[in-house]
């Protein structure tokens, strides 16, 4: 039966022959694109918010896996491989992989994130990375004091200088008798660039932590168990700072005076600390600060549960004073302050502010009816030559530190949400206040579906 078919089946293609020679030769549209439009395209697949992983499914390894021609392309262009993150689900076996990913990205510097060092091949993965130290640009490394101090070590014995270095976001994961602010002064002076520091989890240091003078250090991230002298020590080395956060000032204090500082540069201040912090503004001078953030508790330096102590409004208020700085927010948690204490506190700043956040701590209540009238905006009341105290204020929460009556947010609200608002006066956009009476978010509710208020103004308004 095949057979009978066969000389059927032949003429029929002789006759599509001549018809099939005349078509043209047409290559997918894809394949007509120029080189470095598939770059553009091949950069915007890979991910925009951290690091390529090692993954067949995720770009720029399954570029590799669709042609011979988007092969050859995207393995002889560098800056494709220039970042990676070694997942914790790899193992020694993807080891090879890594070290031909790092020769594609050749000169490029490099953006990395390696797996905590409880992963059991993680000294194997920064091995890996160790002959490329001169093109690191931005790490992220979970390593213990000992393995820091090792790699401390190779790098001065190698000669190697961090020149390209510029994020360095460092997570210990133990502690140790190591004197880790010494090591980690050995490490930034090897990396003159260095712009974004963050060190978590340091534990207690037995030495100042030196900032070289030649520092270009931008933002500063400290969870290390500093106290007042310390970070003040650092603020006078760290001259070109412009964000820095302590986030674990205790009590732990060692042996050295401290001199006024005058920074001229930085512009955002954040601490969660166990003191008192009278002396630390008393030496401070910021002319250039627009945002501050002041947390209090915790535990202290040896284990013991703090207390939260009367935030230091007079020392406070004179650093303001002194500075000349125009605040724009300004947030205090769990202080305990008084609402008499806390309204010197925004007088300096009280043109310029836009963000106020307080939380309360205890039974003292921060915000009461004084604090809420001079928030509101009254036409008959004015404030010097503005319509209502702190003018620009945009966004307010308060926390567990409220006592007013029924009604009392609702006018400040109205107040300051109007259509056509006075002159001077900047909208409110967001209220969020826990701890006051539910009926005045029914009243804020009613008048905005009337468009009495603004539309556009967020308002969360809750009891206890």
């Amino acid at each position: 039966m095949v057979a009978r078919g066969l000389p059927q089946a032949k003429s029929i293609s002789m006759r599509c022959s001549p018809s099939r020679r005349k078509l043209p030769d047409r290559l997918p549209p894809i394949h007509t694109l120029p080189a470095d439009t598939l770059i553009e395209i091949f950069l915007l697949c890979l991910p925009q918010s951290q690091c390529a992983s090692i993954d067949n499914r995720n770009a720029p390894i399954s570029l590799t896996m669709v042609c011979r021609s988007w092969r050859m392309i995207a393995t002889n262009r560098s800056e494709l491989w220039s970042t990676i993150r070694v997942s914790h689900k790899l193992s020694v076996a993807s080891v090879p992989i890594i070290k031909i990913w790092l020769n594609r990205s050749k000169d490029r510097p490099l953006t990395f994130r390696l797996p905590p060092e409880d992963h059991p091949d993680s000294h194997k993965f920064l091995n890996c990375f160790f002959p490329h130290a001169p093109r690191w640009a931005d790490a992220h490394l979970q390593i213990s004091q000992e393995t820091f101090a090792l790699l401390l070590r190779r790098l001065v014995r190698a000669r190697t200088h961090l020149k390209q270095l510029v994020s360095l976001d460092l997570q210990i994961t133990n502690e140790s008798k190591h004197d880790f602010s010494a090591k980690l002064s050995a490490f930034l002076s090897l990396a003159p660039r260095l712009r974004y520091l963050c060190v978590a989890d340091a534990g207690l240091p037995s030495s100042l932590l030196s900032i070289p003078s030649s520092s270009v250090l931008t933002d500063l991230f400290l969870d290390m168990a500093l106290g007042p002298r310390q970070a003040l020590h650092i603020l006078k080395f760290a001259t070109a700072l412009r964000e820095c956060t302590f986030a674990n000032l205790v009590r732990f204090e060692l042996e050295h005076s401290s001199v006024p500082i005058y920074h001229p540069h930085l512009t955002s201040l954040s601490i969660c600390t166990s003191q008192h912090l009278s002396f630390f503004f008393e030496m401070l001078t910021l002319p250039s600060l627009q945002s501050i953030s002041i947390e209090y508790g915790g535990e202290n330096w040896e284990g013991e549960v703090s207390f939260p102590f009367e935030f230091p409004s007079f020392h406070y208020t004179q650093m303001l004073q002194r500075s000349h700085c125009h605040l724009e927010s300004f947030k205090l948690r769990n202080s305990g302050i008084s609402a008499t204490s806390l309204i010197p506190c925004l007088e300096p700043a009280q043109q310029h502010l836009r963000v106020l956040e307080v939380c309360g701590q205890g039974n003292i209540k921060s915000i009461n009816r004084a604090v809420i009238e001079l928030l509101t905006c009254d036409p008959r009341n004015p404030v010097g030559n503005y319509p209502v105290f702190c003018p620009r204020l945009e966004e307010i929460t308060f926390r567990e530190c409220v006592s007013c009556a029924v009604g009392d947010f609702a006018s400040l609200v109205t107040s300051r949400s109007q259509i056509t608002p006075p002159a001077g006066l900047a909208p409110l956009r967001r209220i969020l206040v826990f701890g006051a009476h539910t009926e005045d978010y029914r009243i804020l509710r009613r008048l905005q579906l009337d468009g009495k208020i603004r539309h556009d103004v967020q308002f969360d308004i809750r009891s206890f």
